[in-house]
């Protein structure tokens, strides 16, 4: 809650700010708020300022502001039409986490988000880049968990049963 204001500022300047209560609970997934890069942003593509590694961004603004900005980009590229459209939170949220290559690899499979094809991604990726762990399938729901309009939680979890 100490960022709500540099959380408003970026998200009206992306006119995205009818979502800062889902920004919100992605900078509590993220990092609980703490740290120099409470958005996790510094492996983003708009991060031109500091090394694309993780935790690299050292000033929290900055990492608002980009992470704000890629969130932007990701609900634009899952054509999502207000934050009532949760099959294309979903999808931005999950392309929030894995990069916007997902949004393109659910294109070309089931067309909307899955906890399935999340998974999927996940292991084509870690066989790809050969590495253990790629992203967190589950970013949606532990998003969610934080988010105070429980009308998205329970759709999310309809996607479980």
């Amino acid at each position: 809650m100490n960022y709500e204001d540099l959380m408003l500022k970026y998200a009206r300047e992306n006119d995205i700010e009818e979502y800062i209560e889902l920004l919100q609970a992605m900078m509590m997934q993220e990092s609980g708020g703490q740290g120099n890069d409470p958005m996790q942003s510094s492996e983003c593509e708009f991060n031109t300022q500091f090394e694309k590694k993780p935790n690299a961004i050292n000033n929290p603004e900055y990492s608002i502001q980009v992470g704000i900005q890629y969130f932007a980009k990701c609900l634009k590229q899952a054509n999502v039409t207000s934050i009532k459209d949760e099959k294309g939170i979903f999808l931005a949220l999950q392309s929030y986490n894995y990069g916007i290559g997902y949004i393109k690899y659910v294109e070309q499979t089931d067309k909307q988000y899955t906890y399935q094809n999340a998974i999927a991604f996940s292991q084509k990726c870690k066989k790809e880049y050969n590495v253990s762990v790629y992203g967190d399938s589950k970013y949606v729901y532990h998003v969610l968990r934080y988010y105070t309009d429980t009308s998205l939680v329970d759709d999310w979890l309809e996607l479980y049963r």
